[in-house]
């Protein structure tokens, strides 16, 4: 038997325990039926219950002080949550189909069948709140996503710029080619835009002008093909002579693409 003083293991024959209590009674019997255990169904409750209020709490802070519509604070909250309320309540849904489970098969240990069953509907509902809210955002995500890219690229491009007035600037002509930029820095690698194509680098000369096409002052052009690869689309970047100027049809720029700086 246990001892109800100190907790250690008491001879059952013995009247005495070794902290010096007396046995003044028979040992208490265990009970016949056990107590049914509750802890995946509440800890599920818990979690689900949780993630709903802080989420609703967030929610209703953010169209208080915001100046978004709530049905689009709605959608830009839960969207922004999801990534850390998702895991959660996955664990939840988890914990809720286990305690639905054991109280099923074993109802003489495990209880709260109900319990776990709500605890389940709720995790689930909110996990499709949180899905939807991600869907929703999707689009706007990938715009931005194209919109830094393109930020990026221009930056680069910027830079490029620089590196080819130094290159004018010491040896009075502008490069050929891009690679013969290495003159200046020989670990200038491969120069390529945010979506891995090289740059189009294509030198002016008295050749293109004399096809009558509108090129005024320019002394050269860089292209970055953009998303698609393809030279000539709308989603080009052109930069001529320093400055960001837009697409170029294909049939009007002599290429020197494809051409890479090895590292």
């Amino acid at each position: 038997m246990i001892c109800p003083s100190c907790g250690t293991e008491m001879d059952t024959t013995s009247e005495f325990c070794r902290c010096g209590a007396r046995r003044v009674g028979p040992p208490p019997t265990e009970p016949v039926d056990g107590i049914p255990r509750l802890r995946y169904g509440i800890s599920a409750f818990i979690l689900a219950g949780l993630t709903f209020i802080v989420q609703l709490v967030i929610t209703i802070r953010n169209i208080a002080i915001g100046d978004l519509r709530w049905p689009w604070q709605l959608l830009v909250t839960t969207a922004s949550l999801a990534l850390v309320t998702l895991p959660v309540l996955l664990l939840a849904m988890a914990l809720a189909w286990r305690g639905w489970r054991l109280a099923v098969d074993r109802p003489q240990a495990y209880g709260g069948r109900a319990l776990a069953r709500r605890s389940l509907t709720l995790s689930l509902a909110l996990c499709l709140l949180n899905l939807a809210a991600l869907a929703g955002r999707l689009p706007d995500w990938l715009e931005n996503a194209r919109i830094k890219r393109q930020a990026r690229t221009r930056v680069l491009m910027y830079k490029v710029n620089d590196m080819i007035a130094r290159y004018r600037e010491q040896y009075g002509a502008y490069p050929e080619r891009l690679i013969d930029l290495q003159e200046l820095d020989p670990s200038i690698g491969p120069i390529l835009d945010t979506w891995h194509h090289p740059l189009v680098y294509t030198p002016m000369s008295a050749e293109i002008a004399s096809r009558g096409l509108p090129v005024p002052f320019q002394k050269y052009e860089l292209v970055s093909r953009g998303p698609d690869g393809l030279l000539g689309t709308e989603d080009d970047i052109v930069m001529r002579d320093g400055l960001i100027v837009g697409p170029t049809p294909p049939e009007e720029l002599e290429v020197d693409a494809g051409e890479q700086i090895p590292q």
